[in-house]
């Protein structure tokens, strides 16, 4: 996720409004995509059999260096944007502003990275991940991630549809990084010809729908989900993750002549303080 999207100091300890422990299924699949963290975004695998004998798994020695590899990619792009810096025959050569922009970029994949790995680590713990709620505009920190996520979907037109009005309870850091993930899955295989996304608030619930209306030149293909890339993985576990943690879903639709979507539901969560009624279904 090239868009840092979250704080960067993250609170281990549980936040209030959390619906218990995360389920053994997302914690299973989070420790499969742990341990795919540094595989080849391209390369499909296999998620494993559940019953899988633990003398298969693999090390925590071996996840950490897995996870470490996207880290460490990003942080040695700012270490050559320092040295390029400090040549002056060759800041000479190439706009600073240029050099200037690539660390940038760099230095937010390595944040992005490393919240992604803490955050997989707590799920793979059988925990949720950490939440900060309180009353935020649905409609605005969409708007607001989509102008921010404009690489992910360079050139492609997006549409934004708001639907109902109110606040929201919840942690909006994280409905941020639930869109930049969703962008990200949808788009990363080929620019879509039309992305729209929808914002809804109804009561004390709300959603963020992503629709990509079918890749330009191509019809999309069915994705089993038995097949996947590590990468996939990983970015839909984090999307199950942050709608669990706000006691909502996630659907994957899958593709098709008409294209793919991805659908969050969720609810409010209390506030530090305050206390949220439930609406009735």
């Amino acid at each position: 996720m090239p868009v840092s999207t979250r704080p960067a100091a993250a609170d281990l300890s549980p936040a209030p409004g959390l619906r218990g422990p995360a389920s053994p299924a997302l914690a299973a699949a989070a420790s499969w995509a742990l341990s795919h963290w540094g595989v080849g975004s391209h390369a499909p695998a296999r998620a494993p059999a559940a019953g899988v004998e633990a003398s298969t798994a693999p090390t925590v020695d071996g996840m950490l260096g897995l996870a470490m590899h996207d880290l460490r990619n990003a942080l040695s792009a700012i270490q050559l944007g320092v040295e390029l810096l400090s040549r002056r025959e060759s800041a000479a050569e190439q706009p600073v502003s240029a050099v200037l922009t690539h660390m940038d970029n760099a230095a937010q994949r390595a944040q992005a990275s490393a919240m992604e790995l803490e955050d997989v680590y707590r799920l793979a713990a059988g925990r949720l991940v950490a939440v900060s709620p309180v009353p935020f505009t649905l409609h605005t920190v969409v708007r607001e991630t989509l102008d921010a996520c404009r690489l992910i979907v360079p050139g492609v037109a997006v549409e934004h549809d708001r639907l109902g009005e109110g606040d929201c309870v919840g942690d909006p850091a994280r409905m941020a990084q639930f869109l930049a993930l969703a962008l990200e899955d949808l788009c990363v295989a080929g620019p879509p010809a039309l992305v729209i996304v929808v914002s809804e608030v109804a009561g004390t619930r709300f959603r963020i729908a992503v629709h990509a209306n079918g890749a330009q030149g191509e019809v999309p293909t069915t994705t089993t989900t038995t097949t996947t890339t590590p990468a996939q993985a990983r970015r839909r576990v984090l999307l199950r993750a942050i709608a669990q943690a706000h006691g909502g879903e996630v659907r994957f639709e899958p593709a098709h002549a008409q294209g793919r979507a991805i659908d969050g539901a969720f609810s409010s969560l209390a506030a530090p303080g305050q206390t949220i009624e439930q609406d009735i279904p």
